[in-house]
């Protein structure tokens, strides 16, 4: 009842994507793992990130 399911499908990467992390640092992280994978994500108040891991975008070179 308060759990997670991912079901297996896939994202059209010419769609880009808009995530709200809403502050929280580590929806940015789980985010971060859908821009690596190809997905066009563009995570809104990445900067959150910087709670626990300064420096995280730049050491990938992106920008959230």
């Amino acid at each position: 009842d308060d759990g997670l399911v991912v079901r297996e499908g896939k994202i059209d990467p010419s769609v880009a994507i808009e995530f709200d992390c809403d502050h929280d640092h580590r929806l940015a992280f789980a985010a971060a793992v859908f821009k690596a994978s190809g997905v066009n994500i563009r995570i809104l108040n990445g900067e959150v990130v910087s709670k626990s891991f300064p420096g995280y975008w730049e050491i990938l070179g992106w920008t959230p």
